[in-house]
């Protein structure tokens, strides 16, 4: 396989099912069959699907819904995002907030990435907040299900640069995060609003949209905060409260 072709197998192969599903429930042989996969379906592809729900146990007794993107939509989403994995590893490192910069592993056997464990956000906490007085802490509510799947070209490329190519006749692409947003939509009809629980593809479309929101963060305080954020969740340490 070729290095592009490996990224998107590890995607399918170990990132595609959430990882609450009882280990009998695999995806390797969908992995094992990218390069039959890319000689059956043309970079031009579009297949609209929809995902199956899935409900998983969460801690306190409570339940989570996850989804089961359609294979098809899947690994064109993946595809997508392997084909770009340089250029959006190059967006995620522009942020100096965030804890939950994904790095994809294509090891067999392991989750196809990897971000720091809750665990180790104790020790980050402690040593980020030496010498502040006040802590601002909060998270973005429902932020898997309600992110705007059109806000991925705007963090990767500037929504003052995909306008301009909405207007442009004929109508041409900003860069490659259109291809996120459309096949991103194509796994749940279409919808630009949310993206499915569960596979790590998510993980990686939520942290373009993150890292977009921690560079405007710093565009309006001027400089980057003390602190950190994981995921969906902000810990920012300031001397005064205002």
């Amino acid at each position: 396989m070729t290095p592009q072709e490996k990224r998107t197998s590890a995607l399918l192969r170990d990132g595609y099912f959430p990882v609450q599903l009882p280990p009998p429930f695999r995806t390797s042989t969908l992995g094992a069959v990218v390069p039959a996969l890319n000689a059956c379906f043309a970079l031009t592809t579009t297949y609209l699907s929809d995902c199956e729900s899935f409900s998983v146990a969460r801690v306190g007794h409570r339940r989570r819904t996850t989804k089961l993107p359609n294979p098809v939509s899947q690994f064109l989403l993946a595809r997508s995002i392997a084909a770009n994995w340089p250029a959006i590893s190059k967006h995620l490192k522009r942020s100096k907030l965030s804890l939950s910069n994904p790095r994809l592993n294509i090891t067999v056997g392991e989750r196809s990435i990897q971000i720091p464990s809750l665990g180790e956000l104790e020790s980050e906490r402690v040593s980020r907040s030496a010498g502040y007085r006040y802590a601002l802490v909060s998270d973005v509510t429902q932020f898997f299900p309600s992110l705007y799947t059109h806000a991925l070209p705007w963090a990767l490329h500037t929504k003052s640069a995909v306008k301009a190519a909405l207007r442009a006749r004929p109508r041409r692409s900003a860069g490659f995060g259109d291809d996120l947003d459309k096949h991103a939509r194509n796994c749940q009809s279409q919808q630009t609003i949310g993206v499915p629980i569960g596979p790590d593809t998510s993980h990686i479309l939520a942290e373009i949209v993150g890292v977009g929101v921690d560079i405007e963060l710093r565009q309006v305080l001027k400089s980057w905060p003390a602190g950190y954020r994981y995921v969906d969740d902000f810990v920012l340490f300031f001397t005064a409260k205002a």
